[in-house]
C-alpha cells in the first residue's frame, strides 16, 4: 500500500472524496463510460494488479524500493504525443493545470522535497486497446512531478510550475517506466506508482 510522505489536510481530503470528471463518450452513442474518481480508480487498479495479467504479453517488472505513492489520473489527461501535437495551445495549458491540481491534491499539496536516490516512476495505462510502444502518454504528468522551473518564452522569463516530487526525469536521476494493462472499454484510467528506488551508490 502506498505511503504518503505527510497526511493530507482535511480540506484536501474532502475535495478528494468528491473528485469527479464528466462522462466522456461519442455523441449519440449508448456506450457506457465509468466516471472518474480517485478512490474508485485506485480500487480498480489494485483489483486488476492483484490478478494475473489479462494478456500473455503483459510483463510486470518489479520496481526497486518501497511504493510511496499511487496516483490516479483519468485517460483524457494522458493523451499520446501524436494526439497532443494536434491540440490547440490553450488545450495543452488546461491539461497541465488540471494535472497539477489533481496530483497535488493526492499528494497533500505542494511544494515537495524531491525524493532522494534514483526513484522509480512506473506509469500504467489501463485501457481496452494497447497504445503504440512509443506513444509516451505520460510525458506531461511526469513533467508535472518535477520541480518548478523558469524558461524563456518570446524573450521573456516564464515560470513553469511543478510539484517537485522527483528532482528530474532524466534517466540518471529517475527510472521512468511506461506500460499497459487491460481494462474494459469505457472503464479506462491511468495510475502512476512512485517507488523509493535505489539509494545513491547502489548498483
Amino acid at each position: 500500500m502506498a505511503r504518503n510522505s505527510r497526511p493530507a489536510p482535511k480540506a484536501f481530503l474532502a475535495a478528494l472524496a468528491k473528485s469527479r470528471t464528466p462522462k466522456v463518450g461519442i455523441p449519440g452513442s449508448r456506450k457506457r463510460v465509468v466516471p472518474f474518481s480517485v478512490s474508485g480508480t485506485l480500487a480498480r487498479a489494485a483489483e486488476i494488479l492483484a490478478n494475473p495479467p489479462a494478456k500473455a504479453h503483459i510483463v510486470r517488472q518489479p520496481a526497486a524500493g518501497e511504493l510511496l505513492h499511487r496516483l490516479a489520473i483519468p485517460l483524457r489527461l494522458c493523451k499520446p504525443q501524436n494526439r497532443k501535437a494536434k491540440a490547440a495551445p490553450w488545450e495543452f495549458s488546461a491539461t497541465r493545470k488540471a494535472l497539477l491540481q489533481l496530483l497535488s491534491l493526492q499528494l497533500g499539496g505542494v511544494p515537495h522535497a524531491p525524493l532522494k536516490g534514483r526513484p522509480v516512476v512506473q506509469c500504467i495505462r489501463f485501457s481496452a486497446r494497447a497504445p503504440d510502444a512509443f506513444a509516451d502518454s505520460f510525458k506531461t504528468p511526469i513533467d508535472c512531478l518535477c520541480p518548478s522551473r523558469v524558461r524563456k518564452h518570446k524573450g521573456r522569463a516564464q515560470r513553469v510550475p511543478g510539484i517537485g516530487l522527483i528532482a528530474d526525469d532524466r534517466p540518471e536521476a529517475c527510472d521512468v517506466r511506461q506500460r499497459w494493462e487491460y481494462a474494459p472499454a469505457g472503464a479506462g484510467f491511468c495510475v502512476i506508482d512512485v517507488y523509493s528506488g535505489e539509494a545513491k551508490g547502489e548498483a
